[in-house]
Formats: structure tokens, sequence, C-alpha cells
């Protein structure tokens, strides 16, 4: 897998592109945190690298995504004053993978939950 860094918001869906051509198999999966712990991260991300390189055909359009929000402003608002939810959790990490073979899908969901296992482990529950 590729590694990247900061990407101006104008150019983030490049990489994934490909995911939005018709066919193939494309689970898509997401873990929502209050907070974000850099050993969890790292973790999650070496095995997610680890999938491109055990499996070569998801490599190419496989994608993970870090997605930080500042949601201080609508924390503001009392919760019964709005529709929005899930306020309390800052952070969104979203693994899409994109493969043909359909023997994947089970190792494309276990590897889901590991990682979904080790990112909410490593969270801090405050707010």
């Amino acid at each position: 897998m590729e590694q990247g860094g900061p990407t101006p918001y104008n150019k983030i869906n490049e990489p994934s592109q490909i995911a939005c051509i018709k066919g193939g198999r494309k689970p898509t999966y997401s873990a929502s945190l209050h907070s974000l712990d850099a050993t969890a991260l790292r973790q999650v991300f070496d095995e997610w690298a680890g999938f491109g390189v055990e499996h070569e055909e998801a490599k190419a359009g496989s994608v993970m995504l870090v997605e930080v929000y500042n949601y201080a402003k609508v924390r503001e608002m009392p919760e019964n004053e709005s529709a929005f939810p899930h306020r309390a959790l800052s952070f969104q990490i979203l693994f899409s993978a994109l493969y043909q073979d359909e023997a994947l899908d089970i190792v494309a969901k276990q590897l889901a939950d590991r990682m979904r296992g080790v990112l909410h482990n490593g969270e801090k529950k405050e707010v």
C-alpha cells in the first residue's frame, strides 16, 4: 500500500476514484472514536498495509481515511435542540477495500473487526 500524508481537501478523493467504477467488491468499514491513540492507529495502518501486501489485487484501489472534526461549536447546543447525533465522536476512520475475488470478503471482514477492536481499545472515553 502506498503511504500518504496530509492531503488538500480538494484532492482527498483522487486515490479512491477507482472505487466509483462499476463492478468489483468494495466492502467499506468504519470506526467512530472519542479520541485517537497514535500507537493503535499505527498498528491498524500496519495491518491495513499488510492486507495489500498479502492480497496484491486489493493493493491498488483500497483506501484508509482518517477524518478529524472539531465539534466544539456543535457541542455548545443542547442535544435535544439538534438532530445531529454522535457529537462526542470527533474521529472517523474509514477503510475501504477494492478487489474482485469473493473469497476475500471474509478476510476483509475479519481484518475490519480486528482493526475496529484495536482502535476502540486504544481510545480514551473522556470528552
